[in-house]
């Protein structure tokens, strides 16, 4: 049960148990069905506020992606939104926020205007991770893989015969490395470190 952007009421559940009557909520609840619908017009109204001439939002459900001319205009389309946001008390994850240039001297001009912390070369979309230029597995990606690598050798550490061994492995430790990869499978010296742990194991 919805009130306007500022705030919401809900019906508070535990167990079997509902209280009678919605209460106050502080913020939108995971799995809310009115969720995505209410999310998606936040981000709308967001995205028609901020975006202006030389820069263009996309947007991934509560994800953006702003593209700009220039670092400056890309800076002030960032103000704007935080701006809009802290004005329909949206709560940012600000340390989430990346500026990306493709080339050293494009990072290098962000650098004017945005934090050094800030700049990279690759950005994480939704789980999924896009570089800006040829590259190795982002360390997001070399996480799920050590993951991976590490399930594999505690699941053969185990004793299953072959047929449970491999369904374990595709249940528990493929994939955790097999979520994420958009427009680009897992690179062939990854897939050949798994493939040869998954039979050494």
């Amino acid at each position: 049960m919805h009130q306007g952007l500022g705030g919401t009421k809900r019906f508070l559940s535990w167990g079997h148990h509902t209280h009678p009557h919605p209460l106050p909520s502080a913020s939108q609840p995971q799995g809310d069905p009115l969720g995505p619908l209410s999310m998606s017009l936040w981000v709308l109204s967001g995205v028609l506020s901020v975006q202006s001439g030389g820069s263009s939002v996309s947007t991934y459900l509560d994800d953006r992606c702003v593209t700009a001319v220039s670092p400056a205009i890309l800076r002030q389309s960032l103000s704007r939104w935080e701006a809009w946001s802290a004005g329909v008390g949206l709560l940012e994850s600000v340390a989430k926020t990346v500026a990306v240039g493709r080339r050293a001297a494009e990072r290098s001009l962000l650098q004017s205007e945005f934090q050094p912390s800030m700049v990279s070369c690759w950005i994480r979309v939704l789980g999924a991770c896009s570089y800006s230029s040829p590259r190795g597995l982002t360390p997001v990606e070399s996480e799920r893989v050590s993951a991976a690598l590490q399930c594999l050798s505690l699941l053969g550490g185990v004793g299953f015969n072959l047929s449970h061994f491999l369904t374990n492995c595709r249940l528990f430790a493929l994939s955790k490395v097999g979520f994420g990869w958009v427009a680009r499978a897992p690179p062939l010296y990854a897939s050949q470190r798994l493939f040869t742990a998954v039979w050494k194991n």
